[in-house]
């Protein structure tokens, strides 16, 4: 329940088909795709729970798939993971990353990223070339704050991604005032931050 935080339509291609995610405030997820022979029509097809009660949803980014690689994949699971649905949930307290695991017919938690202070804004840096390195890149604003995570199989754990700091490019990633939106250009060579 509760009025909405943010929305966004699955990228095409995705294994999560035509899905629109709807964030509320209490952090919940819950995605909507058209009803079968209906197509004006939307229903509520799975909600993703936030962690707990009292973190509030604050925004939401879908990842690309990576086709190129995909089509190039020395196997079926690794061309089914680079078009796997990755969305990032941002919350008071940091980012939660699901993905759409079709052969289940179910989502699961990935990663998740602690932070600070409320995030703002995310936006996964979308797939550039024919060759995958198995990691994708996240960035994530808090406030004036940008950080740039790369997502990469875990090799131990409770969840079957890690999210580690990417190092500091040259350019500034401490704005004057909150950042309120964040966007790749499509070669992935520069980051957009949108500030009050």
């Amino acid at each position: 329940g509760g009025p909405p935080a943010d929305a966004a339509f699955a990228p095409a291609n995705t294994s999560a088909g035509t899905t629109l995610a709807v964030l509320n405030e209490q952090g919940d997820v819950r995605l909507l795709a058209p009803r079968k022979g209906r197509p004006a029509s939307w229903e509520c097809v799975d909600t993703l729970a936030a962690n707990n009660s009292s973190e509030k949803g604050t925004c939401l980014a879908w990842r690309s798939p990576n086709r190129a690689a995909a089509d190039q994949a020395h196997s079926k699971a690794d061309a089914e993971q680079l078009t796997r649905a990755f969305l990032a949930v941002g919350h008071t307290s940091g980012v939660v990353v699901w993905a759409h695991r079709p052969e289940l017919r179910r989502w699961e938690r990935v990663a998740s990223i602690a932070t600070q202070t409320p995030v703002t804004a995310i936006c996964f840096r979308p797939p550039v070339g024919a060759v995958a390195d198995g990691r994708d890149a996240i960035a994530v604003a808090t406030g004036e704050n940008v950080t740039r995570y790369t997502l990469a199989p875990a090799s131990s754990g409770a969840l079957p991604f890690t999210a580690d700091p990417m190092p500091l490019s040259p350019v500034n990633m401490k704005h004057p005032s909150s950042v309120w939106r964040l966007e790749y250009n499509d070669a992935a060579t520069a980051l957009l931050a949108c500030f009050e």
